[in-house]
């Protein structure tokens, strides 16, 4: 690899906000070029040929992507199990991120549908590392909120109560919306309250 293409792939990562508030050094160090303690596998430059899938939706995964080159579609599964491209994506875009915080289940389906296509793929293990040693907790910070918000688009997204709500509504709900959790017997509200908003059960068991 030249220096050329590390700096290029650092300022690449750099631009993907969970990753923008570390040095170029760090990222360029511990992502692309994999220089740590026993290193894992380095990031790697992956030709996806038109019509092939990066990734499925429910697959396991461990690594995640950035687009250098081409277009992608992005696929989520409908009511009646068809795959229905919801998105396109290019350059600078990233997916499959959900990986680096330890919820390996792949949540849509991205496939290349342009000749060229080209991704980052970033691993598991030296990103890892590099949390471990972020002392700040900002990163960490970072992750829980991008986790918080991509289960709550999945979740709206998959709700069968909520499926002729418009995707800019639920965009809104989304923008509003928090995850809690509830120890057991604990309340949620009590009869009499003031209500100020509504509650959706993700997991779980409700008494009322």
């Amino acid at each position: 690899m030249t220096a050329h293409l590390a700096d290029e792939w650092t300022q690449l990562l750099k631009q993907i906000p969970f990753l923008s508030m570390l040095p170029d050094a760090v990222i360029k160090e511990k992502l692309i070029m994999g220089k740590i303690p026993q290193a894992e596998v380095p990031a790697a430059l992956v030709e996806i040929p038109v019509g092939d899938y990066a990734i499925r939706e429910g697959e396991f995964g461990d690594t995640f992507y950035v687009v250098i080159n081409g277009t992608f579609g992005v696929e989520v599964w409908n009511d009646d199990g068809v795959p229905v491209q919801v998105s396109t994506i290019q350059r600078g875009a990233y997916f499959g991120e959900m990986a680096m915080i330890g919820r390996g289940m792949r949540t849509a389906s991205v496939k290349a549908v342009s000749p060229g296509c080209q991704v980052l793929e970033v691993y598991k293990g030296p990103f890892d590392r590099m949390l471990k040693e972020d002392k700040t907790g900002g990163l960490k910070k970072q992750l829980d909120e991008l986790y918080s918000r991509r289960t709550i688009e999945k979740f709206l997204r998959d709700n069968e109560f909520l499926k002729d709500v418009a995707d800019a509504d639920k965009k809104m709900m989304v923008d509003a919306a928090k995850l809690l959790r509830f120890e057991a017997m604990a309340d949620v509200y009590k009869a009499g309250t003031a209500a100020t908003s509504f509650y959706l059960v993700r997991q779980g068991f409700l008494k009322a």
